[in-house]
């Protein structure tokens, strides 16, 4: 799936995803070419456990 459609599945803004992914709390997703990048179920199960652990510490 495309960050967009991830986004739209974890209800996480894709500014967001990419601040994950840029700290690495989120794996990279693969690469597709130069302006695509693939997320699988397991970005999308790592979203829900760091909106759960930043829910837990607010």
């Amino acid at each position: 799936m495309r960050i967009s459609e991830l986004s739209q599945l974890s209800g996480v803004s894709t500014a967001s995803i990419k601040y994950y992914v840029r700290a690495g709390l989120l794996p990279e997703g693969a690469r597709q070419g130069y302006n695509h990048t693939e997320y699988d179920t397991s970005h999308q199960e790592r979203l829900r456990l760091i909106r759960v652990l930043l829910d837990e510490g607010a």
